[in-house]
């Protein structure tokens, strides 16, 4: 998985690497298996609760400022995770 993000976002793997484990340690991104082939999958649930804390720290008492937010925030993934 690192490989193929890091080659995504011109950065060396090892750099990715150390930020994707703490990340699937706090189940951010998971593991499945099929056969002998690993799938790596993002868990959203977690990365939406995290942005909606986020909004609501950032807004509360001001609403004014959180206009458009969510919408901005479900836009196209930026970079899809290689096989």
């Amino acid at each position: 998985m690192a490989g193929g993000i890091a080659s995504n976002l011109a950065i060396p793997p090892t750099h990715l690497s150390f930020h994707l484990k703490a990340s699937t340690q706090a189940g951010l991104f998971g593991e499945s298996h099929q056969g002998r082939v690993q799938r790596d999958r993002v868990n959203l649930a977690p990365i939406r609760d995290r942005i909606g804390d986020l909004t609501q720290a950032r807004c509360a008492g001001h609403p004014e400022q959180c206009v458009g937010l969510r919408e901005r925030s479900q836009g196209s993934n930026a970079v899809a995770l290689a096989a």
